[in-house]
């Protein structure tokens, strides 16, 4: 019995993609931009936050927004330089 319920499960099992469809997508052309690599953030985030902030004042909401843009400016200031060397290093 064991063996015919695998059996069946091995044949009957179809792959499951839940997460299809249209992806919103942002495309940004920088003019004039750098030669050298820099850091380039997308203040965006208040959108994605609207179900957390909905009882919250909106200068609570602001400020929110404002500090983690920050600390995403932070964190991509540290780290922009080596994940943009491992991308180089991976490209050669």
């Amino acid at each position: 019995m064991l063996i015919l319920f695998l059996l069946a499960v091995a044949l009957l099992a179809v792959p499951v993609f839940a997460d299809f469809g249209p992806k919103p997508q942002l495309t940004v052309r920088v003019e004039n931009g750098p030669e050298e690599l820099y850091y380039l953030n997308l203040l965006a985030e208040g959108a994605l936050y609207m179900r957390l902030f909905r009882d919250c004042s909106k200068k609570r909401a602001v400020l929110y927004a404002l500090a983690a843009n920050f600390a995403s400016f932070l964190l991509g200031l540290c780290l922009a330089e080596p994940v943009w060397k491992v991308v180089v290093d991976t490209m050669l």
